[in-house]
């Protein structure tokens, strides 16, 4: 695997089985990462329950009492799903998406930055939220990064089995690239019927 110009010898996701989380067994600060910056993480929900606190991907990196992220999660009781991309427990800089905005039902979500002061999220080719406040994003958790929960110094923590069908890791898009990829991957999912 080559990513960001460095080569891991990753063994692929390894899957639980049990709670619905997926080890990718990538570690960003192993791939030479030193800020979260630079990055987009995508996937693609094939069913609209998020009825409590679930986390759909993480690193979350706390030994030092000062928490260092990268996470999405949906909260169906309160403010609806955020996304951390920051270190140093930096919760000012917590892009949140309100029900009023986007529901956060099924469909394609794509979460990206370019650098220290751009965070933005789409749902289905549609800007749902972003964020241009300048954000703290070094240390990178040195940790791997999960699907389905949140990786917290190595143990999984608020798992869910929500259905994810598409799930994409690398450099920042722009956001004519983040549509590019959306036409992509709709095509895609349409043929083999997994929307």
């Amino acid at each position: 695997l080559t990513f960001n110009k460095v080569t891991s010898s990753t063994k692929g996701i390894d899957f639980n089985g049990t709670d619905g989380h997926a080890d990718t067994n990538l570690n960003f600060s192993d791939l030479g990462y030193t800020t979260i910056e630079d990055l987009h993480i995508s996937h693609y929900f094939t069913e609209d329950d998020r009825t409590y606190r679930t986390v759909q991907w993480g690193a979350v990196q706390d030994a030092s009492g000062t928490p260092d992220y990268i996470r999405m999660t949906f909260d169906g009781w309160t403010q609806n799903y955020f996304v951390d991309f920051f270190a140093d427990n930096d919760l000012a800089s917590r892009l949140i998406v309100t029900d009023a905005t986007d529901p956060g039902n099924k469909g394609y979500y794509i979460t990206t930055s370019a650098d220290d002061s751009d965070l933005r999220v789409y749902r289905d080719n549609v800007l749902r939220g972003s964020q241009s406040a300048t954000r703290d994003v070094s240390p990178v958790p040195d940790l791997d990064l999960y699907i389905g929960s949140h990786n917290t110094d190595g143990s999984e923590g608020q798992s869910n089995d929500r259905e994810i069908s598409f799930f994409t890791v690398g450099k920042n898009l722009t956001g004519p690239e983040a549509s590019y990829i959306h036409g992509v991957v709709d095509t895609f999912l349409t043929a083999l019927n997994k929307k």
